[in-house]
């Protein structure tokens, strides 16, 4: 499993997504799924731009992004937190 850090085109509405997303995957293209159908559901659709891959959550916004994580040790979308969804295999 890999931390990922995914950023996304910018939006001039406030939005979450404006901060990025974070999910543990088992690969990257298992992130981008996760990303697809449980993030762009809730928050709308974007471009992403970058995707960090083995993230360290501790260089993450440490006001915004770090109080409000999800468990980064499950598969699954942790930030956004969703809480209800933890990405059981």
């Amino acid at each position: 499993m890999h931390a990922y850090w995914i950023t996304f085109d910018q939006q001039q509405s406030p939005s979450v997504l404006n901060l990025g997303a974070g999910v543990t995957a088992i690969d990257r293209s298992d992130a981008e799924s996760l990303i697809r159908e449980h993030v762009f559901p809730l928050y709308g659709e974007r471009g992403i731009t970058a995707v960090l891959d083995d993230v360290d959550v501790r260089d993450l916004d440490a006001a915004h992004v770090r109080p409000n994580i999800g468990n980064v040790l499950e598969r699954g979308v942790w930030f956004p937190n969703l809480g209800r969804w933890r990405g059981q295999l």
